[in-house]
């Protein structure tokens, strides 16, 4: 049985209510009143990567992703997803703005501000609840140090599309064991 289609409405406390909608293994889309609309999507055709049944776009795979956001492209740099939690880190780059998502726990990831090399601002925590839906939660108060409203828009988008978290590699070796032990 295919997944069915989704549409989460967020309240979020910097922009209001944010929708992440999107069509399981083909894309995600992020709207709002106060953020510009996002989208990625998978390249049609392709097949779902099996390896990484939790991103709901179906592939980690950044060269079968195109993503937009307010009508401009987003340059993906999506890890590969391996045993280390850190090859789960999923970034977007619009113009000169770039967000990163990187794993804390198996649910969450920080939503950072920045390249890697520089000094990054920690904007958030980005969580998906374990019915599906994404929540952020920002760091500090509102102003200069907060999102902006592409940067939030963008974050929703990278955690909808991609998922957030990643498990400890001990444990995804544990649960891997007897698929590499016996596969088939």
């Amino acid at each position: 049985m295919a997944p069915e289609p989704f549409e989460d409405v967020v309240e979020d406390t910097r922009y209001g209510a944010i929708t992440v909608a999107g069509e399981p293994d083909t894309r995600v889309q992020v709207s709002g009143p106060a953020v510009p609309t996002g989208r990625i999507e998978r390249r049609p055709g392709t097949a779902r990567d099996q390896r990484h049944a939790a991103a709901p776009v179906g592939t980690r795979d950044d060269g079968l992703l195109s993503a937009t956001l307010g009508g401009a492209p987003v340059r993906l740099e999506v890890g590969p997803g391996r045993l280390l939690r850190r090859s789960y880190r999923v970034t977007g780059a619009i113009g000169d703005a770039v967000l990163t998502l990187s794993p804390r726990t198996p649910y969450s990831s920080r939503v950072l501000r920045g390249r890697r090399g520089r000094r990054r601002h920690d904007l958030g925590l980005a969580t998906r609840a374990p019915s599906g839906g994404v929540g952020i939660a920002w760091a500090g108060r509102d102003g200069a140090d907060g999102p902006t409203a592409p940067e939030a828009a963008l974050a929703y988008l990278l955690a909808g599309a991609l998922d957030t978290g990643a498990e400890l590699a001990v444990v995804q070796l544990v649960t891997a064991g007897p698929d590499l032990l016996f596969p088939g």
